[in-house]
């Protein structure tokens, strides 16, 4: 078929300008509704997002004053591993007789998971001095610090305890606990047969899995709340799980004593004061 050019249009133009003209509303309101769609899905996303934000928002909130507060106590931190230092009583003169002086003084440590390794001392009084003494103390443990049989022609009295040297370290450079290795059972007080001499006698256990070279044992003998003397032995190679009996001995008179108490110390600091013995039975 031949098509003919009116004012330069074919006839496959003129059909098309035909269906547009009468299809015109149609293309209209479809039109509208493209563009319609068109700017709801350009809006949809921020006001999804919009709807996002403020659901979470409770939440973000919540974030943001938890970042405001401190997640750590950093104050009960310094506390808890703050070092206690140690309470010491004032120190004391007991005259034994025969110009002897016991000198003494409590210390307890207060510290529950650091030990005093090394505790080096002295007692002063006037011109006088005594030997320089040594002890280790436990964890939330109380001690004495002792000099004994202190001669002096000379009356000593309101002596004054100078520490020489002080060596903290953790318990657990040492020992799983912080408990004492040596247990004793509840102490008695009395004259020996004879009546020549005062004594503690109590059942030593020492419940560790290590060792002992060695263990000291303080007597203190008190009238009401008051100390009226103090003694202290040594006893050595303290097997692991052994009880052994021990008497601490007085010779002196002694005023009514109303109360004992007994200290075990041992240096559990020191890995000197552990052996080890070949696995051979052992008669406890």
């Amino acid at each position: 078929m031949e098509e003919y050019k009116i004012d330069d249009l074919s006839d496959k133009e003129l059909k098309w300008g035909y269906w547009f003209i009468s299809h015109k509303e149609e293309l209209k309101k479809y039109g509208a509704y493209l563009l319609a769609l068109v700017c709801l899905l350009i809006w949809i996303k921020p006001v999804w997002g919009l709807v996002v934000y403020l659901s979470e928002l409770p939440q973000d909130q919540a974030i943001i004053m938890s970042l405001t507060r401190p997640g750590i106590d950093f104050s009960a931190l310094r506390e808890k591993s703050r070092v206690e230092e140690l309470r010491i009583t004032p120190a004391r003169a007991i005259y034994t007789g025969d110009n002897q002086y016991d000198f003494l003084a409590q210390a307890t440590n207060l510290n529950l998971n650091r030990g005093v390794a090394e505790l080096k001392y002295r007692f002063v009084s006037g011109a006088f001095v005594s030997p320089t003494g040594t002890i280790a103390i436990l964890p939330n443990r109380t001690v004495y610090l002792l000099s004994l049989a202190n001669q002096s022609p000379i009356r000593l009295s309101s002596p004054v305890l100078e520490i020489i040297s002080l060596r903290w370290q953790s318990i657990r450079q040492r020992l799983e606990s912080s408990e004492n290795p040596i247990v004793i059972s509840q102490p008695t007080f009395g004259p020996n047969e004879d009546n020549s001499r005062f004594l503690i006698n109590f059942l030593a256990k020492n419940e560790s899995l290590k060792n002992i070279w060695e263990v000291r044992f303080q007597g203190i003998l008190f009238a009401g709340n008051n100390i009226v003397s103090v003694n202290q032995i040594t006893m050595e190679e303290f097997i692991s799980g052994q009880s052994r009996e021990v008497e601490i001995s007085w010779f002196e008179r002694l005023p009514g004593v109303s109360r004992v108490e007994v200290i075990p110390v041992v240096d559990v600091f020191d890995e000197n004061n552990f052996f080890e013995i070949s696995s051979q039975a052992i008669d406890f």
